[in-house]
């Protein structure tokens, strides 16, 4: 048996994308490269927002150039070199699919 309380305290609160701002302020806590359910290869990003409530961004190919031109504006190489910074992200449409929050400024701490 397992105790409510427990589940409860351990449960990692998500945040659903319809409910995110244009603009929001988080930090990158993972980051990994991997084929999507439809074989896709992409870039994930596990984003935590400052009340602990978290989401992934999923960034295919598609993507990549918008990606790209985020990341060399505000100074980055690697995707792994986003973990553990936060950021301020801002939404983004595209002519195909759904929008993406893409990091726009580095906030320091």
């Amino acid at each position: 048996m397992v105790d409510i309380q427990k589940l409860e305290e351990s449960a990692v609160k998500r945040v659903e994308l319809d409910e995110l701002p244009d603009e929001f302020q988080a930090e990158i806590i993972n980051e990994e490269l991997k084929a999507d359910s439809r074989g896709r290869e992409g870039v994930f990003l596990t984003i935590q927002m400052e009340d602990g409530a978290q989401f992934k961004q999923k960034y295919t190919q598609n993507h990549f150039p918008a990606v790209i031109e985020a990341l060399k504006k505000l100074g980055f190489k690697d995707t792994a070199d986003l973990v553990g910074k936060k950021f301020k992200f801002k939404k983004v449409k595209f002519s195909i699919g759904r929008e993406r929050w893409l990091p726009d400024e580095l906030i320091e701490e």
